[in-house]
């Protein structure tokens, strides 16, 4: 939730891109993650809406309404099989939601998904361990890696 308040306070409308199990076949109830932002509505200040989609104009809609400092969780990204297969369209489409791709996920950022690997190629991002402290982050070829609380530096502000 730190990375979340440190966004939405400085007024950031951040998407979050989450996936739930394994679905089989495509959309399951079960893993569907409205409960998710029903809960993160109960943990956040701000305003979490919820899209019962991943990609569409569902999502597009959404996105115009969003407000500084709001967030939208966007519905299972695993509902889709692009996602698994890191499929490039499916990839561009997420990326064209933001400007920057801040990753923590660190129990599934290893696999070659749409959602990891894919986006990344589109965004500038941050990769952000909690556990370990430490923070990698990417513009226009550059890299920074830094051991720290959090970043100060004047790229980073302007970029958030």
């Amino acid at each position: 939730l730190k990375t979340l308040l440190f966004l939405t306070e400085r007024g950031a409308k951040v998407i979050l891109i989450s996936h739930l199990g394994r679905p089989k076949t495509g959309p399951e109830d079960k893993l569907r993650l409205e409960p998710v932002a029903k809960r993160l509505s109960e943990l956040m200040p701000c305003k979490v809406h919820y899209a019962k989609e991943v990609i569409g104009p569902e999502v597009d809609e959404k996105l115009e309404t969003l407000k500084d400092g709001e967030i939208l969780l966007l519905e299972n990204v695993r509902f889709h099989k692009e996602e698994t297969a890191n499929d490039d369209n499916f990839a561009k489409q997420l990326s064209s939601y933001g400007d920057l791709f801040i990753q923590e996920a660190f129990g599934t950022c290893h696999r070659a998904h749409a959602s990891t690997v894919g986006i990344a190629k589109y965004l500038h991002f941050i990769i952000r361990s909690i556990k370990h402290n430490c923070h990698v982050v990417t513009a226009k070829n550059h890299v920074m890696a830094r051991r720290s609380n959090w970043f100060t530096s004047s790229w980073f502000k302007q970029v958030v």
